[in-house]
């Protein structure tokens, strides 16, 4: 559905079409006067964008089993149990890690 107004006198518009379609035509017109917009999805990446992905994927595989790991310690000392605590949810940390990483990645 494309909606035209008049525009009063030196003043720009657009015109926006509202579809759910890809690659419909309303994606690829431009409007007269309207500035031409870059496309960030179709130009090239430097090698360090996907710096951010690695850091991420790395604090998410190293976190939980040592979080898990100093939960344990802790419970440990409190209770005064050998490293049973500390033992049990590191592995139950790097675990979970190996199963999110299987279904994320």
């Amino acid at each position: 559905m494309t909606v035209q107004v008049d525009p009063p006198t030196g003043v720009r518009y657009f015109e926006k079409e509202f579809t759910s379609a890809p690659g419909s035509a309303a994606g690829r017109r431009h409007c007269e006067g309207a500035p031409q917009v870059e496309d960030r999805r179709r130009r090239t990446v430097p090698w360090q964008s996907g710096f951010g992905d690695g850091l991420s994927q790395a604090i998410d595989m190293i976190g939980p089993p040592v979080i898990l790991g100093l939960l344990g310690w802790f419970l440990d000392s409190r209770l005064g149990t050998s490293p049973i605590f500390l033992v049990g949810l590191a592995v139950l940390g790097v675990a979970g890690v190996f199963i999110k990483t299987y279904y994320e990645y």
